[in-house]
């Protein structure tokens, strides 16, 4: 009993500890995002993500997933809504993956917080068609355009260009 105690106290530490230091978090959940010291290459694509909210486009930060001491293998570098899949293995990372990553509520019935209220729902869009599963499950592949909206409004998609040799 004393050591179940013990080991529980240790895990709550160790799990504050991520949050504040800048140290790499414990990924829950269906996450499972593996964090490394250095840059994967192996398997190495970028998709695109944009967020609205209300009909007000909300910026995915830079540095999701970036910490001091590991960079999942989900990430971001910048605020114009690439999101880096650099992995030492191919798999299938979806967008839940990259949400859980980046520590904010992804569903059918909310988005970064956002509870869909009477007449709201979540869309999403996969390059420009809709997606009818659940958002967390849309595969992180190269070059899709993915858009997820809590409305209404739903407004247009910006266009997004790729950066060469992405």
């Amino acid at each position: 009993m004393y050591s179940v105690a013990i080991g529980a106290v240790a895990l709550l530490a160790v799990t504050l500890a991520a949050r504040g230091t800048g140290a790499a978090p414990v990924p829950s959940g269906d996450a499972a995002v593996p964090c490394s010291g250095t840059e994967m290459t192996r398997y190495h694509v970028h998709a695109h993500l944009e967020v609205d909210v209300r009909g007000t486009r909300r910026t995915l930060p830079a540095n999701i997933g970036v910490r001091s001491s590991c960079l999942f293998w989900l990430h971001t570098h910048d605020d114009t809504g690439l999101v880096h899949v650099e992995a030492d293995v191919a798999d299938s990372y979806t967008l839940g993956q990259f949400f859980n990553v980046w520590g904010e509520p992804l569903s059918s019935d909310d988005v970064l917080g956002e509870r869909a209220a009477a007449g709201e729902e979540v869309r999403v869009l996969v390059n420009g068609e809709r997606y009818s599963g659940d958002p967390r499950t849309v595969p992180l592949v190269a070059h899709e355009q993915i858009v997820v909206q809590l409305g209404p409004p739903f407004p247009t998609p910006q266009s997004f260009t790729f950066p060469p040799g992405t």
